[in-house]
């Protein structure tokens, strides 16, 4: 089962070079080639509804209007992207996974209006509370075994959980946090835990069906959205979104939706009747498919290898 995963194992070769060499590459000399790595975005785009893509080939989040997908805007700066998260306000947090740290950057804005600190770890994901602005992150490497951090509010240091190595959160509508992951040791198989609202002890879910690996998660109206990642389920040469209820520990499988691809793919974000999806073939696309319906992609929209992809909302 452990053999087949592409984006954790390209994170973590590219951490371990990020280790080696200090940090970002130096900026090159050239002042327009300098020119053109710095954050922009037009003024338009604040009013926009603006899909963000994180880009692992350029450590750079290039900003679309959704759901046109025209290029409004780019973040640079960064050393290590993985999946990225919003809040209600259309706030986008941004790991870092580089430099051990979350940004914060308003809607449409291109410099950070709030850094978070992640201690040594490697944070992967993000999920924000609906019921208290609370932000969690996944930490996909943790060197001290906290794999879960909880910012209250989405502000100051974190409340850690330990827990097997953690690649996806999500919260549904009552503050209930779920988290997808790795096991360690003698139990390296995929696993997913919640943590209930107000609670400091996660609980393990038991699944129907199990992931090929951690390929995201999302709370999407009454159940959990989870990736397959791979090329498996009903029909061969789909990859699936299965669609899991969870009553008490159990989770129970009521629906797929079926993504026609013929590679794996790395993730995904749901946008109301669209389900926006990472990886696949060709890789370095982002595709766009009808949700729940799935099938072949709607759009395809040209990227660098994007890992992960969130959509921020305007205030209108």
């Amino acid at each position: 089962m452990m053999g087949r995963l592409p984006r954790i194992a390209l994170l973590g070769t590219a951490m371990a070079i990020i280790s080696a060499c200090g940090g970002l590459p130096a900026h090159p000399s050239s002042a327009l080639q300098a020119a053109r790595e710095r954050s922009w975005m037009l003024a338009a785009a604040q009013s926009e509804d603006l899909l963000y893509v994180a880009e692992s080939a350029t450590n750079e989040v290039d900003v679309l209007a959704y759901p046109s997908g025209k290029a409004v805007g780019k973040l640079t700066g960064f050393d290590g992207l993985a999946f990225l998260c919003a809040d209600k306000s259309g706030d986008v947090f941004i790991p870092n996974y580089g430099r051990h740290q979350i940004l914060e950057y308003a809607h449409g804005g291109t410099s950070p209006i709030a850094k978070l600190k992640d201690g040594t770890e490697t944070p992967y994901s993000c999920a924000l509370d609906p019921t208290s602005g609370n932000l969690a992150v996944a930490n996909y490497e943790s060197y001290s075994q906290n794999d879960v951090a909880i910012y209250e509010h989405a502000k100051g240091s974190p409340h850690n959980h330990s827990l097997d190595q953690a690649y996806f959160c999500t919260y549904d509508p009552k503050g209930n946090l779920f988290v997808e992951g790795v096991g360690r040791g003698s139990y390296p198989g995929i696993f997913l835990s919640r943590l209930p609202k107000g609670s400091r002890i996660f609980s393990s879910i038991a699944l129907d069906v199990t992931p090929a690996y951690p390929n995201g998660l999302q709370w999407v109206a009454n159940y959990l959205a989870i990736g397959t990642g791979t090329v498996a389920g009903p029909s061969t040469g789909d990859t699936y979104i299965y669609h899991v209820q969870i009553i008490d520990n159990v989770g129970r499988t009521i629906a797929t939706t079926p993504l026609v691809e013929t590679g794996p793919t790395n993730g995904f974000y749901i946008a109301g009747s669209t389900a926006i999806v990472t990886g696949g073939v060709p890789p370095t696309d982002t595709k766009l498919f009808a949700y729940p319906g799935g099938g072949a992609p709607k759009k395809s929209l040209a990227s660098n290898d994007p890992a992960g992809v969130v959509v921020s909302f305007a205030k209108h």
